[in-house]
């Protein structure tokens, strides 16, 4: 499991200007990913048990594009980077040496990873239902996948004074993973080499395409 498909995800970015901090969940997510081409954030991510116990911690930076497109890259305590060119999905682990190369839409799905780079609207694949208010003062959101994913089970996102700050999601082996996010930009320039992937020298590619 590639950091369990955070890629996903995933996210945490400014809400476009209208959103207002007291409007719902969905009303938020509607408005982010209405005028969402494109962000980068630096995130902390959190991995619990099932009885939510911590297990590991990880920080990095994602940059995304849509559609399709997004390079989520692991800086500690293990390097790791995430690249969908949209078409192939190349994931690269330093410390192996190794690269595997995957189908990008076959191994996304409905995963969290694909919420935010897919440009199709998030009806057609989630069922979206708010989750109220917590006492932080930020507004959740609750997406449950309309066609089964074998990875996860559901995702909830957080959002406060006009951000994304937050996705939850649970596994099917009934782990949480946590991520928060911080030093948003919404919609930057990228430039097209950042989501183009060469596999350094003397690394071994794996291509493991799903059928």
């Amino acid at each position: 499991m590639f950091r369990n498909l955070i890629c996903a995800a995933v996210c945490g970015l400014a809400l476009c200007q209208g959103a207002s901090a007291a409007q719902t969940g969905r009303q938020q997510l509607d408005a982010f990913l209405g005028n969402l081409s494109g962000f980068q954030a630096q995130f902390h991510q959190r991995l619990f048990d099932e009885n939510l116990r911590l297990i590991e911690e990880a920080d990095g930076t994602v940059d995304l594009q849509r559609p399709g497109r997004m390079r989520w890259e692991y800086r500690k305590p293990l390097p790791q980077i995430i690249v969908a060119d949209g078409k192939r999905l190349w994931i690269y682990d330093p410390e192996l040496a190794q690269v595997t190369v995957r189908d990008q839409v076959q191994s996304l799905g409905a995963t969290p990873a694909s919420l935010l780079s897919s440009g199709q609207p998030v009806e057609q694949r989630f069922d979206i239902s708010d989750l109220g208010t917590r006492n932080d003062g930020s507004s959740w959101v609750s997406l449950k996948p309309k066609v089964p994913d074998p990875a996860f089970r559901d995702i909830r996102l957080g959002f406060k004074n006009d951000m994304l700050v937050a996705m939850d999601f649970s596994d099917n082996l009934d782990q949480t993973t946590r991520l928060s996010f911080h030093n948003q930009s919404r919609n930057p320039v990228f430039a097209d080499s950042l989501f183009r992937f060469k596999a350094p020298a003397g690394v071994d590619v794996i291509e493991n395409n799903p059928k």
